[in-house]
């Protein structure tokens, strides 16, 4: 996975990091995913529950962690996967933010925006800075 693009949103104060690739598809960062849902264990959620995640070890990982160990990434099936699953209340909430902001924004631009870039609810009509 060469020439990733990627960016770092904020959501209910947790980073989501989005990776588009060479394929102009959206990548997540499983753990990341996991810990915004409320996962109590995220690399556990991350094994239990994805099918098909990528693994991203040394150079390939070297713009996304500082970990030797490298990152899990997830397809956007996946992502969806994990919302669907998920019974608690911010699921709903990140369901709504993923599907009305984020996508989107992949969708019509062909890139993910920096979030500074992206409508969020509290900023309906105007771009601006806001958090969820």
């Amino acid at each position: 996975m060469s020439g990733l693009l990627k960016s770092i949103f904020q959501f209910n104060g947790h980073d989501l990091t989005a990776i588009t690739g060479e394929d102009g598809q959206p990548w997540f960062v499983g753990n990341e995913v996991a810990k915004i849902l409320g996962y109590a264990d995220a690399k556990q959620a991350v094994r239990m529950h994805f099918k098909y995640p990528k693994m991203l070890k040394g150079v390939e990982s070297t713009p996304l962690t500082s970990s030797p160990r490298g990152i899990t990434i997830i397809p956007e099936s996946n992502l969806y996967r994990l919302i669907t699953r998920s019974k608690l209340p911010s699921a709903e909430k990140f369901e709504d933010w993923i599907t009305e902001v984020v996508l989107p924004t992949i969708r019509k631009t062909g890139v993910i925006l920096p979030p500074h870039r992206l409508r969020t609810p509290n900023t309906r009509g105007k771009l601006g800075t806001s958090k969820w």
